[in-house]
């Protein structure tokens, strides 16, 4: 039987895959526990200029160490981030040495980071686009608030898609979904958990996006 905070992850994760366990009043990442809306929150208020800056001069940049030099700052201003910043994170390495040093080649794989750029990017864009617009105009109607409030303003059409109308193809986020009971660390019972992996930033994002939305927290 599980006990809770102690055996709930895989050890074997790539840095970035997140597990997440919700319940019906939050949603937990290794020891840190988020309010519904908490973690969209952070990411709208992030500033990724300097994860951005030296991501985009990597494909210029020709010499060995100036290279390593970009990738130490990009790995570190990927553990500042929310989510990435917490001690399970902390305590892995997102990317080996750029490049082997001995022949001068690169033989990193910088896919996850542009992945991971290109979710900030429409986050910050699309995710405050909806979130303003749903307030465009009030209603106090039956209901769940956020339905009334994305229907009556006309973007409910947006929200099917992990961009949010971003991508002009039905971008439904990939999610892997397991539902396990725990023991609680004191002992004093059990809770059930909706158990969801994710390899993109984006997918949990829009998960908790709508979480909030199901129970009025936007």
């Amino acid at each position: 039987m599980g006990i809770l905070g102690k055996d709930l992850f895989r050890m074997d994760k790539g840095y970035f895959d997140i597990t997440a366990l919700f319940t019906a009043d939050n949603f937990q990442i290794e020891s840190q526990i988020y309010k519904y809306g908490e973690l969209t929150t952070a990411f709208l208020n992030y500033n990724p200029e300097l994860f951005f800056k030296m991501l985009s001069e990597l494909d210029t940049t020709e010499d060995v160490a100036e290279y390593n030099e970009k990738i130490a700052v990009i790995n570190m201003a990927l553990k500042l981030m929310p989510v990435y910043r917490y001690q399970y994170f902390l305590s892995r390495e997102p990317l080996a040495i750029a490049y082997a040093t001995e022949c001068g080649k690169k033989v990193d794989d910088l896919d996850d980071y542009y992945k991971l750029a290109e979710d900030i990017r429409t986050v910050q864009d699309r995710y405050k686009w909806l979130l303003t617009e749903m307030h465009y105009k009030e209603k106090n109607l039956k209901g769940n608030y956020c339905a009334n409030q994305i229907y009556y303003n006309g973007v409910d059409a947006y929200t099917r898609g992990r961009s949010l109308g971003g991508s002009s193809e039905w971008d439904a986020p990939a999610v892997n979904v397991q539902y396990e009971v725990r023991e609680l660390a004191d002992g004093s019972g059990c809770e059930l958990f909706e158990k969801m992996e994710f390899n993109r930033l984006i997918d949990l994002l829009y998960v908790e996006l709508f979480k909030g939305m199901l129970i009025g927290n936007y």
